[in-house]
């Protein structure tokens, strides 16, 4: 039996015809660990990309500076990406707050859809209309 994840709604606009919803799955994010920097300018996130490349530029020039053997250069680079990675959603959060969107609800769900349907289900007034 699959685990359910913690996702948090987030709203903009609620009540008007163009209120806006956005889920965040809680916890470490894959794709920000993978793609870290891409991550952060695909979600509009432009302070934690700077933060995220002026930080790996700095890990990587210190291991230049103490000549890391490779292994380790490697350990340290992984390490800087899982920061990342657990650091990503909260950053999401923090840049949808600033853009004032407040969270409405915490949903669990096997995935995003489940949590979405479950989100709707109790909050059927946010719910989009049909087309």
């Amino acid at each position: 039996m699959a685990r359910n994840k913690v996702y948090t709604a987030h709203v903009r606009g609620r009540g008007s015809v163009d209120s806006d919803i956005v889920f965040i799955k809680d916890g470490f994010s894959w794709p920000a660990f993978f793609f870290t920097v891409l991550w952060a300018l695909w979600h509009r996130l432009w302070l934690f990309a700077l933060i995220v490349l002026a930080s790996g530029f700095a890990v990587g020039m210190i291991s230049e500076l103490i000549d890391l053997d490779p292994l380790t250069d490697a350990v340290v680079g992984i390490a800087w990406a899982a920061l990342v990675g657990y650091e990503a959603n909260d950053a999401r959060r923090r840049a949808l707050a600033s853009r004032d969107y407040d969270v409405e609800d915490i949903v669990l769900g096997q995935n995003m859809t489940q949590a979405e349907h479950r989100f709707f289900l109790k909050h059927q007034h946010l719910a989009p209309s049909p087309a």
